[in-house]
């Protein structure tokens, strides 16, 4: 886990002053970005601004860090140490030599993220697990920081929770929590463009504008879905205890089916909102 490779003060040290950081965020915002309406949850327009950071910036950001600091350093040595945390019997993450000619060389970029993907802490780049580390460190801060008098739907709220107690169990989890990451980064992507469908709701001439980022929206989490669900099934190809098979798999899945019906009913009422009027 996390706390075999750093000191368990060090991370708590961090999770603190990135909790500190989001609430200062969140009081700079709601000066800065005051006014408008609140979105279907009544959360303010101000939070889904900054939300958008997080979403579109920072977690995408810290995950290509992470693969691109790996992948530089990659060798045989890193190979062989990610390779002994995958079970020899799964199929869902093709070896090297079954993708073709072409991915077997050194420049290609799938061995290594397979590498990558199944990796335990502290095996390969160093620096690699530096941005695994603050990736989680500041998802805790992130979905921990809008319960403090920002959220009043319950459910969002249970929502954020489970997330922040899921960064936890990423930092104890021994081998393979970069399928964690990738999973929610493109979740998180998914959730920034429901943010701009929220953001543009009534803001051009017939409704327009809305209609396309609703339908953009509806795509762009079915896409993240797939992702985040193609990642928690890779997952049984890590030798890992059961709880976090279990674990992941009770929280993705219920995530994955509340997030595709809510786009889908929000989908439907704009269609019935902007629907023309017979003459």
């Amino acid at each position: 886990s996390a706390f075999a490779v750093y000191h368990w003060a060090l991370l708590l040290l961090e999770v603190c002053v990135a909790l500190c950081a989001g609430l200062a965020l969140n009081a700079a915002c709601a000066r800065a970005l005051a006014g408008g309406p609140p979105d279907r949850y009544d959360n303010p327009r101000w939070s889904l601004k900054l939300s958008l950071l997080f979403q579109v910036g920072v977690f995408p950001a810290l995950c290509a860090l992470s693969f691109a600091s790996w992948r530089a350093a990659a060798g045989g040595n890193d190979s062989a140490a990610a390779a002994a945390c995958l079970l020899a019997d799964e199929a869902l993450l093709p070896p090297s030599d079954a993708i073709g000619p072409a991915c077997a060389s050194s420049g290609a970029w799938w061995p290594t993220a397979r590498d990558w993907l199944a990796a335990a802490w502290g095996d390969g780049a160093a620096r690699s697990s530096v941005y695994d580390r603050l990736f989680l460190v500041v998802l805790v801060s992130y979905m921990a920081k809008d319960l403090f008098g920002v959220m009043t739907d319950r459910l969002l709220m249970l929502h954020h929770v489970v997330c922040a107690a899921s960064a936890i169990v990423g930092l104890l989890q021994p081998a393979g929590v970069r399928f964690f990451l990738v999973g929610t980064t493109a979740l998180e992507l998914g959730s920034g463009a429901m943010n701009l469908a929220s953001l543009s709701a009534k803001h051009s001439r017939k409704g327009k504008f809305e209609k396309t980022s609703v339908v953009l929206s509806f795509v762009v989490i079915t896409l993240s879905h797939a992702v985040a669900g193609w990642a928690c099934i890779c997952l049984w190809r890590v030798a890992l205890p059961a709880f976090f098979f279990v674990w992941w798999h009770a929280c993705t899945w219920p995530l994955i089916f509340l997030r595709q019906k809510a786009v889908i009913e929000e989908l439907a009422a704009v269609s019935r909102r902007y629907r023309p009027s017979a003459k």
